[in-house]
């Protein structure tokens, strides 16, 4: 069975084993812990979560794939970005604030991770700059999603949703988007 490591977003890690659990029911799915409350900065999320994946326990050969959630595809990306991802085929972001997101000006208080997702912010613009390699890519964004709005999670290879990641739970298998993804994941 695929391993799939999921990152949830900010705050949410509840809501998004909720929301994944049932609609990825073939995939093995394994869920990244990490401060989802933002207050370090987002840097040191990605080194745990590096630390994460080589702790994983795989066969010869074997590479996981990582679905990041809205802030969990920004630290999802900047791992791909800046250390060795060899146990890592796939990367599916939903709904991430690549460049950013206003919502981060309200909540972004002390919390030094979030202050890095407001818009135009040093972190994201270096970011964008920064390409990763040997990492097969897909984004799901929403023109009209309120948290992440417009382009913003308009990552690579990317594929837009009528639907936004609050309404998520209610895609299940019926909508096309669920499909996308599954069909991605399961790619040689």
């Amino acid at each position: 069975m695929k391993k799939v490591i999921v990152v949830p977003g900010f705050l949410e890690p509840k809501k998004d084993k909720g929301l994944i659990k049932p609609l990825f029911k073939e995939f093995d799915i394994i869920f990244f812990n990490y401060d989802n409350k933002l207050n370090e900065p987002l840097e040191e999320s990605s080194k745990k979560l590096k630390k994460f994946v080589d702790s994983l326990k795989l066969k010869k050969n074997e590479k996981v794939s990582i679905v990041g959630l809205s802030a969990g595809g920004v630290i999802t990306d900047y791992y791909l970005k800046h250390f060795s991802h060899k146990k890592v085929d796939k990367f599916i972001s939903i709904f991430s604030p690549f460049k950013g997101s206003f919502w981060a000006n309200i909540f972004s208080r002390k919390r030094k991770g979030l202050n890095q997702l407001k818009p135009n912010s040093e972190f994201l613009e270096k970011l964008s700059r920064k390409k990763a390699k040997h990492v097969k890519r897909m984004s799901v964004w929403c023109f009209f999603d309120p948290v992440v709005s417009g382009f913003s999670a308009k990552g690579q290879n990317p594929n837009h949703s009528l639907f936004f990641l609050h309404n998520f739970r209610f895609m299940q298998n019926k909508f096309p988007i669920v499909s996308k993804v599954k069909k991605f994941l399961n790619q040689k």
